[in-house]
């Protein structure tokens, strides 16, 4: 992920520092992070299955790396392979589920992690009598006790996710000890696979709008602070030089912009061009009105086209609008 950052990640601005250790949030969006809006808003369920695979950065990665290089074979042993991977699926989307339904978003394994916890406990726990689940029983409690007191000291920890992986990880232990073999279990196995990579093929369609997303919001802010500054303008609330700067820093900044795709190109043009004839009006002292009535023509039907594509871009509102 860190890799393709450079494809989803503009040149960064002046002043702007990058971090090697993390992706941006523009790559985790078109690798499709947890966005509570857009799963409910938009119906991209696929972002309840995604995120189980991506990481906020690799210290992130490496924690859920090592937990799940504990617990994976635990599991798989106490289940198999087929049943394991749809304990492991399962409460990662029942997870991200309870943690979109509350407002948050994010990306990690944790969920599924707590899921395979609480699977094995029950597994554990139902043979309690013999020697090695025993020990198995009271080593995932201790595990799960470090966890939890350690998830306390780390900001913006999800225990939202944690705590619904790890009840449904318990139900889906029981009903997979009790009930593995059923025509169900084996159909909820074979769909597992499908499903991840049905969701980060839905992902990956998406992804190109979606990884423009930062262009689009620079564009709005550059779009919408020329129109303000030639309404502003016509209405008499600044003179003629100090209109005439920001008019100018607006068309230098849409003529910079790069990267939109060919679907806001067509608006960065208009609005570049309605603008610099109403700078030309300006300096020439003759009639603006029709440069601004394009303006605001472009502007209204620009509001348009965004309220129909907050979904294909990922973003519910844009700075400034």
């Amino acid at each position: 992920m860190l890799a393709v950052d450079a494809w989803t990640r503009p040149a960064l601005e002046e002043g702007e520092g990058g971090d090697i250790l993390a992706p941006s949030l523009e790559t985790l969006r078109a690798f499709g992070v947890l966005s509570p809006w857009e799963v409910f808003g938009c119906g991209k369920v696929w972002l309840l299955v995604t995120p189980i695979f991506l990481h906020l950065g690799l210290i992130h990665l490496l924690f859920n790396g090592l937990s799940l290089l504990q617990l994976g074979p635990v599991a798989e042993e106490a289940f198999g392979p087929m049943r394991f991977l749809s304990i492991y699926v399962a409460t990662g989307i029942v997870g991200n589920l309870v943690s979109a339904a509350c407002g948050w978003g994010g990306a990690g394994a944790s969920g599924a992690i707590f899921g395979l916890i609480g699977a094995v406990l029950v597994y554990a726990r139902r043979r309690r009598h013999a020697i090695g689940p025993a020990l198995l029983y009271r080593w995932l409690l201790q595990w799960l006790v470090y966890a939890a007191v350690v998830s306390l000291f780390v900001p913006r920890v999800n225990h939202l996710a944690h705590g619904a992986g790890l009840v449904s990880g318990g139900l889906l232990g029981y009903l997979a000890d009790r009930r593995g073999g059923s025509r169900a279990w084996r159909a909820a196995a074979r769909m597992a696979l499908p499903t991840v990579l049905a969701s980060f093929a839905a992902t990956a369609l998406a992804a190109p709008r979606v990884a423009r997303a930062r262009a689009l919001v620079h564009f709005d802010e550059a779009a919408r602070s020329g129109a303000r500054a030639a309404l502003d303008t016509a209405r008499g609330r600044v003179g003629a030089d100090e209109a005439r700067v920001n008019l100018s820093q607006s068309i230098r900044s849409l003529d910079r912009l790069s990267g939109l795709g060919p679907e806001v190109e067509g608006f960065r043009g208009r609005f570049a061009e309605a603008l610099r004839r109403f700078d030309g009006a300006l300096s020439k002292g003759s009639d603006r009105s029709r440069a601004l009535a394009d303006l605001l023509a472009a502007l209204e039907e620009y509001d348009r086209w965004l309220k129909a594509n907050e979904c294909a871009y990922g973003l519910r509102r844009i700075p400034g609008e």
